[in-house]
């Protein structure tokens, strides 16, 4: 994804929906989540590309009007990966992970997973942000 590529920006807004307006974005208390390390994308194609290279990938998530696009750098490149409210069943704190922290699970309904790595002060903040995610 790319700022001067608008039909990719299209296509991803056609699944998770537009982003919010201003006043939207204070109700629902910012768009912005914390930034979490990205460790299993659910995505095959992504995670494959997170195995060719050892550069820690750090991903964060903006909240959209019917859902919210995880972002996630490899390479240089932009990724940017559409969820609708409905495509999360719920979400799962993990004990201590990996070399960062704590881990968060993201459990999708087609029977995927994504899992991220964050500082334990973090974890109960990204957990409350994508719960509300979840919930609409």
């Amino acid at each position: 994804m790319t700022y001067n590529d608008p039909g990719r920006w299209a296509e991803v807004h056609a699944i998770s929906g537009a982003p919010l307006n201003f006043f939207q974005s204070i109700k629902a208390g910012g768009t912005g989540s914390p930034r979490a390390v990205l460790v299993k994308s659910g995505i095959p194609e992504l995670d494959e590309l997170l195995s060719a290279t050892s550069v820690i990938k750090y991903c964060n998530f903006e909240r959209t009007a019917n859902g919210m696009v995880m972002y996630v750098r490899v390479r240089l490149e932009m990724y940017g990966i559409p969820f609708r409210n409905y495509d999360l069943l719920r979400v799962e704190g993990l004990l201590a992970r990996g070399n960062v922290g704590f881990g968060v699970r993201l459990v999708l309904r087609e029977g995927g997973e994504v899992e991220l790595e964050v500082k334990q002060e973090h974890q109960k903040k990204l957990m409350a942000w994508l719960n509300r995610a979840v919930q609409g």
